[in-house]
């Protein structure tokens, strides 16, 4: 229960008014409920946050309703209008406000995401000027100090205290800034959630008129309380602050709507607006002196007559004819202006004199007749997608339907306990890594072996990007940078005053670490051509994975002197840095073809070990060994290794025919070539609607320029298939070309279809048929070749039309579409 101190304390004090997070739906529902009966809303919205939704999709608003009373409560409006429009006081034919305020420059008009006019002004780019309204309209209970809101639903005999204080008389009124809550198209989504607005934690509007400009700020204009009394905030608006808070007072119950304008001005101009309207309700006193219509109060033996003046006139005003009851003239549009509290008291009275007359009015109160529960049924099968491990950075306990998790680990170092004494450091942090130079100072240019290092480092570019004083980093802040990448966090050793002596390794080093301790080459000197000389003791600390579902886990390493020596650019070796190593099943590390590519063929499973380059050997080493670094396996008794993700090699071909003409004139006859003369094609039977194989069970796909060597025949049936389906080709691993098990990788092998013009029925004219082309899309608009023949080439989306296949689990999927328009003579 909310008790009234402050006024500036009802900022943060209330959710949102309407709306808001959804009663049931999640990420994977496509529409998702609100269900807050006190307000009248029992709706289906559009889910903006649907993990599904298509780029261009950016629809709001409500897609199916079960609760048709008046909604209560506060929405900004979709469309603001143009400036001008508020500004135009229709009296005196004159601006309402002047001096810089009659016209907003750069209004245009756009369609929304809804496909509706809205008004944008090219000034909301800021984000000043991103905005919503909210606003709550309350009493206060004298005794409690409670808040009653006025924009809900309260039961006369439940909530009997709270109707009666929420009845005519005099109101609070709290304007506050949410959210714009707008899609990219411009259009709102009304009742989805949206933040409080703030800077700091403070409210937007203290936020932005707290300066010594007394016009800057957002204002409040043209305000209507929707009871016929003057507008207010008219020719001189109204600065909105985190303590304003507004006054009304009301003559008799109803439902009234309070609408007005916001804009924010800074103070030379104004930079955006936003319209918005509270629908309320003002239930009515004891002491409300028009209660004709209230028939328990009345003492009338009998009932009242129908010949009564009091039902005459109540007849008379929604169209009935008093005399006969004819109901004929009675339509809902007669009486839209009398406020809805009294057409409801009039057709709660009139129910009473007679039900059936009301026949024509039905839907318009039938929903304040029935009974109004605050729990209800689900209606939804809730999806929510979202990481379901308790272990990681982004687990949704919410979460039913698993998706990608992200770990994380802090990474804590120091020097182990039999250096401490001797060995210290100096850590360096440097946020997304820092870059190699190329720039050897000279005499340096060709020292490298081809195994080391391309590029160095400046000393002054490390140590002014950040010494750090900690001993710890979270994975996330360097996670990303790779063996292969730019190195974030920099060591510099040191015993006493002079680098140490051995190499530095990580004593405590195994899998689970998955760093390397990397030495670097560094110069001195500011980075001038010549002016450098080696500066022993650098390290880099590199992750050699990111943190995964079995590598979160928080870790500690130590630092230690070994054997091997850290040199500088005349070192001809590369020497091993990091062992005990392991490489197993389903961690991607592969060999290397003569090429230098990764060998995807199979997957190297064993131990390994990782040099001061950021190269890694097969096999078992010891901390300080110089091995040579070769580019593929075979060359050298060790073989070198990569960590890498295999590519897609797994293709599904979906072939279609293009549409039909019944008549004389049909479409798309797909031939497939065959060993010697033999073809095999589908086509069209006009006789069974579908399609039939020409050649009974087999097909052939073609592989290569040299026949049918590598092609194999398949019995599947293709029995009733027809021209709105494609042929769907099937995949599997491997490096042949099959039509049943089909699969090719990347290079030149190719896929060959010729499509040709047959008939089963008529006399074929051969003058009359016309090839139209290979296409890569239905609407026949992407045309990839006239040729009948056609060669795709699986990795190179030039060979079919120039546009990615669709990657669809571990296979890409490529749609081709043949035209062939064939003319048959009956």
């Amino acid at each position: 229960m909310a008790t009234f101190t402050k006024i500036e304390e009802l900022f943060d004090q209330f959710p949102q008014s309407v709306g808001g997070n959804p009663t049931e739906g999640g990420n994977g529902n496509e529409a998702v409920r609100i269900f807050q009966p006190d307000r009248g809303l029992d709706v289906l919205i559009y889910n903006t946050d649907y993990i599904d939704r298509a780029l261009d999709d950016h629809t709001t608003g409500i897609s199916a309703s079960f609760d048709d009373r008046q909604s209560l409560g506060t929405i900004t409006l979709n469309n603001r209008d143009f400036w001008e429009n508020s500004n135009y006081n229709k009296n005196s034919f004159q601006p309402f406000l002047r001096k810089g305020k009659e016209t907003v420059r750069n209004q245009v008009i756009i369609t929304d995401g809804n496909g509706d006019e809205i008004i944008f002004n090219e000034d909301r780019k800021y984000s000043t000027f991103k905005f919503s309204i909210d606003a709550i309209p309350f009493v206060i209970n004298p005794n409690t100090d409670e808040i009653v809101r006025l924009d809900r639903y309260y039961d006369k005999n439940i909530d009997s205290e709270k109707y009666d204080l929420t009845t005519e008389g005099k109101i609070n009124y709290y304007i506050l800034p949410r959210g714009e809550g707008r899609t990219e198209k411009g259009n709102i989504d009304t009742l989805g959630y949206k933040a409080l607005k703030t800077k700091s934690g403070k409210n937007r509007f203290d936020a932005y008129a707290s300066t010594g400009n007394k016009e800057r700020g957002y204002h409040l204009f043209r305000l209507d309380w929707g009871d016929g009394t003057p507008l207010e905030h008219t020719t001189k608006t109204k600065l909105l602050e985190g303590t304003t808070l507004l006054e009304h007072s009301y003559q008799k119950p109803g439902f009234y709507t309070i609408k007005g304008v916001v804009m924010a001005y800074d103070g030379f101009r104004i930079g955006s607006w936003e319209k918005f309207e509270t629908t309320i309700s003002i239930n009515s006193s004891a002491n409300y002196d028009v209660n004709l219509y209230n028939y328990e109060n009345f003492a009338t033996i009998g009932g009242i007559s129908n010949d009564s003046v009091l039902v005459k006139s109540a007849t008379d005003i929604v169209g009935i004819n008093p005399l006969t009851f004819n109901t004929e003239r009675a339509l809902p549009e007669a009486i839209e202006n009398i406020n809805l509290f009294d057409r409801l008291n009039l057709f709660n009275f009139l129910t009473k004199i007679d039900w059936p007359i009301l026949n024509n009015f039905y839907s318009d109160f039938i929903d304040y007749t029935k009974e109004i529960y605050d729990t209800t049924e689900p209606i939804m099968d809730v999806r929510i997608f979202g990481c379901m491990d308790p272990n990681a950075d982004n687990f949704n306990a919410t979460a039913n339907i698993s998706t990608e998790c992200n770990y994380s680990y802090n990474l804590t170092w120091s020097i182990s306990s039999e250096e401490s004494s001797t060995l210290n450091y100096t850590a360096y942090y440097v946020e997304g890594g820092l870059s190699r130079s190329t720039n050897y100072p000279e005499g340096y240019e060709n020292t490298l072996s081809e195994g080391q290092p391309s590029g160095f480092f400046w000393e002054d570019a490390i140590q002014n990007n950040g010494q750090i004083g900690v001993s710890e980093l979270q994975s996330s802040e360097f996670a990303n940078i790779g063996v292969n990448g730019e190195p974030s966090l920099f060591f510099k050793f040191i015993v006493g005053t002079e680098p140490p002596e051995g190499l530095v390794g990580i004593s405590n080093a195994n899998p689970i670490n998955k760093f390397t301790l990397t030495p670097l080459t560094v110069f001195d000197g500011t980075g001038i051509q010549g002016g450098g000389v080696p500066v022993f003791g650098w390290y880099a600390l590199i992750p050699t994975s990111s943190p995964s579902v079995t590598n979160y886990q928080d870790r500690e390493i130590f630092f230690e002197q070994t054997s091997g020596t850290q040199t500088g650019p005349e070192n001809t070796g590369d020497y091993v840095s990091l062992i005990n190593l392991n490489a197993n099943i389903g961690d991607n590390w592969y060999t290397l073809n003569e090429d230098g590519t990764p060998n995807f063929s199979e997957e190297y499973i064993g131990s390994y070990h990782q040099h001061i380059s950021g190269l890694y050997h097969i096999g078992d080493a010891l901390v300080g060994d110089s091995e040579e670094i070769d580019n593929w396996e075979g060359a050298s008794d060790v073989a070198r290794i990569v960590n890498a993700i295999p590519p897609v090699d797994r293709y599904k071909v979906k072939i279609y025919n293009s549409p039909y003409t019944p008549g004389k004139t049909i479409y798309s006859k797909i031939r497939f070539p065959g060993e010697g003369d033999a073809e095999y094609f589908f086509q069209y039977n006009t006789a069974i609607d579908g399609m039939y194989q020409g050649q009974p069970g087999s097909y052939q796909w073609q592989t290569n320029d040299s026949g049918m060597s590598n092609a194999q025949k398949t019995n599947q049936s293709i029995a009733n298939y027809v021209t709105d389906n494609p042929v769907t080709l099937p995949y599997v691993a491997g490096s042949n070309l099959h039509i049943q098990s089909f699969n090719v990788q990347e290079g030149n092998v190719g896929i060959q279809v010729t499509a040709q013009a047959d008939t089963i029925s008529g006399t074929y004219n051969e003058d009359l048929g016309v090839w139209d082309g290979w296409y890569r899309d239905a609407d026949f608009t992407n045309l990839i070749t006239m040729d009948k023949t056609v060669t795709i080439t699986l990795g190179d989306i030039s060979t079919y039309g120039g546009v990615d296949a669709i990657t669809s689990g571990d296979y890409e999927e490529i749609e081709l579409y043949a035209k062939v328009k064939v003319t048959l003579e009956m």
